[in-house]
Formats: structure tokens, C-alpha cells, sequence
């Protein structure tokens, strides 16, 4: 089964978060990706996070939501859908 995990749904979220800062009056200012900056506000997302997943209902629909999100991003990357190529075009090479 692939999907997005809970840790990725709320890196994404914080770093909307983020854009949506340099943003704030208009005039793009750059502001700082750092877990200091957005410690509190990725620990809050967490927290949200955690009150859907503690709901069967909404968890379950969350996770359709996130299967479908993952299933989107391997398309648009070009990658292949089938089970087992998580690597999604990566590949290690140990010496």
C-alpha cells in the first residue's frame, strides 16, 4: 500500500505554512526554514493530526485522502504506480 505518512502530510503542511509567511503583507520577504522557526507550529499540526487519526471515521477517509495524494505524486513524477518501486527512480550505489 502506498500512501503519504502522517510525517509528510505535516512537513508539507508547515512548509505551506512557510510560504504563506514570506508572504503575509503582499511583498514576498523570505523568511527561514528551521525546525527553531516552525518548532511549535509543526508540533501543533502533530497535535491535529493525531485528533483525525483518533476518529475512525476521519482517519479512515484521511488515509484515502493520503493513498490518493501519493498515487497523484508518482504520476506527475513519472514513476511507476506498481507495488515495490518505492525508489521512485532512486537507486544506491555502496561501494
Amino acid at each position: 500500500m502506498i500512501f503519504l505518512t502522517l510525517l509528510t502530510v505535516s512537513l508539507m503542511v508547515i512548509q505551506i505554512k512557510c510560504c504563506l509567511d514570506e508572504w503575509r503583507t503582499g511583498v514576498l520577504k523570505n523568511c527561514s526554514f528551521t525546525a527553531t522557526q516552525y518548532r511549535s507550529t509543526y508540533q501543533a499540526i502533530l497535535g491535529l493530526i493525531d485528533q483525525v487519526e483518533c476518529d475512525r471515521y476521519h482517519a479512515a477517509k484521511f488515509l484515502e485522502i493520503r493513498k490518493r495524494w501519493a498515487r497523484r505524486g508518482r504520476v506527475e513524477a513519472g514513476s511507476d504506480e506498481t507495488p515495490g518501486h518505492e525508489h521512485v527512480g532512486f537507486r544506491v550505489h555502496l561501494d
